[in-house]
């Protein structure tokens, strides 16, 4: 498919993606957009079901960045594997007792790949009465056949997530919840990623919750398609989470944001340490970054730390900008393989212009699971050119870039997105299994037992009757100590009282940490005072800064990398 057209696309649709995942049509009655086809099975023949498949796996086969080595048989094989595990599964409900056992042995009678036979099997097994059912089926059998590629970004989505991509590439930001959803064994959702800065890590959800409902709808008895349109909403949603150690599911209501201020930005930290966070790369990002890399030179900074924590991407000739400005002129920020109209072909992206940061000056990338595609770039160039070191944890492990493709036999208006280039580091390492950082330092987590009760008291309100009680006498003690509390409790006005109040199990310091987290977010809030960031309680920036400070990170030679030809301008795709 020729890129104009995939540039046409994005670009028709009115910008709507924020929080990153896929999947969104709108509800009847928002407002800005028609209302979205939902497919039904007593709607569509059996002849249309397999269109849509066949269409699907087609689209794969030609667009796809690895196609040589995906099987159209084989495709049609997994569709019909992955039904027969799903109805083998626990999670399955359309049917019981000996009905299912019938279902399960004729499904396993169909012959392989003859999705033909498995469709009528289904039919003569399954009444699907609801919509919700029929997705489900559906979203199995695209899923199934998907799965060959063994790339877990290919995927069909609608019009809305397509809107959501185009906004993130200009850096329009749409409200949303923060987080990244995967799907285990068909039917269990879990939080792949909680990013900074929304309403839920603030409300205690963290990676690898299992969220068991949704707005009260169990997830194991909806289809993906659903979850997700839930998850992508613009208002409030309520999750039922657990995770490992919890005695009980807990319910968490949590508000869609839209992030605010610049995508970057940067302070003074004590010692000459200068403090720079990316949230992603967009048309504006190079230009963000350079203003403040100047600045901080002008105060006199001696290091930096550039924050790329829950940088989801986005695009790449922004990174390769930025990556200009501390690599300078004909440095390699990585290497792709892309597939176009049939022909793969192979480049390299190097940086134009001079470096902003002097060669000499420290300086340590930040790095979690939230960072994605384009900072795993950035970070990767980094790393391998010997510039900076990584510290943090692992990065998310990404590694290609997406294209959507319209399709026909669809209902509605549906797209493709799949995998059409790979890329990998300077040094050709491929971030796919995610970068490691030099210094291993994950962030600060309360136990199990103490997270529990922390979702109880915010679930009571705990935190905002403090405040409540205190802010208007006691701003400019409360202030002080968001600032820099010394880990004493007892500087807290009340503090004994507000304790005793909660009948809680747990101890003064755990409350003492929880509640200088909620007045930073009240300050951030009401008083909009920049507490970005926290040398205190963010475990990994102060492992940052004490070893830029002592001076005890040593860069590394970087490695030899093969001389790129002639640069060329990146394409536009979404990281």
């Amino acid at each position: 498919m020729n890129r104009s057209v995939l540039a046409l696309a994005l670009a028709v649709c009115v910008p709507a993606l924020a929080g990153g995942d896929q999947n969104a049509p709108r509800q009847h009655g928002e407002t800005g957009t028609a209302p979205v086809t939902t497919w039904t099975w007593r709607n569509a023949t059996l002849a249309h079901t397999k269109k849509v498949v066949l269409e699907v796996i087609d689209q794969v086969r030609a667009h796809h960045v690895d196609s040589e080595t995906l099987s159209a048989d084989r495709m049609r094989e997994d569709a019909i594997e992955a039904f027969r595990e799903y109805v083998a599964a626990r999670s399955f409900h359309l049917l019981e007792g000996d009905a299912r056992e019938r279902f399960r042995r004729a499904l396993q009678h169909v012959p392989d790949g003859d999705l033909e036979e498995c469709l009528r099997t289904i039919d003569a097994h399954l009444t699907l009465s609801k919509v919700e059912q029929a997705n489900l089926v559906l979203d199995i059998l695209l899923r199934g056949a998907i799965s060959t590629t063994g790339d877990p970004f290919t995927q069909v989505i609608d019009a809305r997530a397509v809107e959501r991509l185009a906004a993130a590439m200009t850096g329009k930001r749409l409200a949303g919840y923060g987080l990244k959803i995967k799907q285990g064994e068909f039917g269990a959702f879990a939080i792949e990623h909680v990013s900074r800065g929304y309403d839920a890590f603030e409300k205690g959800i963290q990676d690898d919750d299992v969220i068991v409902e949704v707005d009260g709808h169990p997830t194991v008895l909806s289809s993906r398609e659903e979850i997700l349109r839930r998850l992508h909403g613009d208002t409030k949603v309520t999750l039922r989470i657990w995770r490992e150690g919890f005695a009980r599911g807990h319910d968490v209501e949590i508000e869609a944001r839209v992030q605010r201020g610049p995508t970057s930005e940067g302070e003074m930290l004590p010692h000459g340490i200068g403090y720079l966070r990316l949230g992603s790369f967009d048309e504006h990002t190079a230009g963000e970054v350079e203003t403040l890399v100047k600045q901080l030179d002008r105060e006199g900074m001696r290091a930096l730390i550039l924050d790329l924590r829950d940088n989801p991407g986005g695009s790449m000739a922004s990174c390769t900008s930025v990556a200009r400005l501390f690599l300078g002129p004909n440095q390699v920020v990585c290497r792709t393989i892309e597939r176009d109209e049939g022909v793969i072909s192979s480049r390299v992206c190097t940086t134009e212009g001079e470096a902003v940061l002097l060669s000499k000056t420290p300086m340590v990338v930040l790095t979690n699971r939230g960072s994605a595609s384009a900072s795993e770039m950035l970070a990767g160039a980094l790393k391998d050119h010997g510039r900076a070191r990584l510290v943090g944890t692992r990065t998310y492990g990404k590694a290609v870039g997406q294209s959507p493709v319209p399709l026909a036999t669809a209902p509605g208006e549906r797209f493709l997105l799949v995998s059409t280039m790979k890329y990998s580091s300077p040094n050709d390492h491929s971030p796919r299994e995610g970068i490691e950082p030099d210094v291993f330092v994950p962030r600060f987590v309360y136990s199990p037992a103490e997270q529990e009760e922390l979702l109880r008291l915010n679930a009571d309100s705990a935190f905002e009757h403090y405040l409540e009680g205190h802010q208007v006498q006691d701003e400019t003690t409360l202030l002080a100590l968001a600032t820099d509390d010394e880990g004493k409790w007892e500087k807290y006005p009340g503090f004994e009282a507000w304790e005793k109040s909660l009948q809680t199990t747990l101890g003064p310091d755990v409350l003492r940490r929880a509640l200088r987290a909620a007045i930073r977010l009240w300050e951030q809030r009401t008083r909009e005072k920049p507490f970005r960031e926290d040398l205190e309680d963010d475990v990994p920036l102060r492992r940052a800064h004490d070893l830029l400070t002592a001076g005890i990170l040593p860069l590394a030679a970087p490695t030899p990398a093969p001389q790129p030809p002639p640069p060329a301008p990146p394409k536009k795709h979404y990281y």
